[in-house]
């Protein structure tokens, strides 16, 4: 089963997203900062890493990722805009994105050769009841 690292200092969005992953058939670890999500990607070694809102210790965490050769080739879908946070990623999603978006941008770091994500949905995001309002 895929494992992904979610990254969100809002637990009602950390929440709603993780929700739509596992209900996909996801393993899900949560991190609501930069430093626990280091240490969940040093411990878990996650297939993929969804970074939403800005989190307190994300730059820290983003500059570590990207030199150290573990964390590196994890796969990377975000949410930020912000140049320096977003540098590295695979995918870089709206703010207000959807289930459909989220699992699209899963496949897109599946063709990048990310092996290991895997999408492999148990219920279409649709029926999962994860809309625009439900997922941020």
């Amino acid at each position: 089963m895929p494992h992904v690292l979610v990254i969100e200092e809002r637990r009602r969005a950390r929440a709603r997203l993780s929700r739509v992953l596992l209900d996909a058939g996801y393993a899900v670890s949560e991190a609501r900062d930069g430093r626990m999500a280091l240490e969940l990607a040093r411990k878990g070694r996650p297939d993929l890493i969804v970074h939403g809102h800005v989190t307190p210790g994300a730059s820290e965490f983003l500059a570590v990722r990207r030199v150290d050769p573990a964390l590196s080739t994890i796969a990377l879908i975000t949410t930020v805009t912000r140049p320096d946070l977003a540098e590295g990623a695979d995918v870089c999603l709206s703010e207000r994105f959807t289930a459909d978006d989220l699992f699209a941008a899963v496949r897109r770091c599946e063709e990048r050769d990310h092996v290991g994500v895997g999408v492999r949905r148990t219920v279409a995001p649709q029926d999962s009841g994860a809309g625009v309002e439900s997922l941020r």
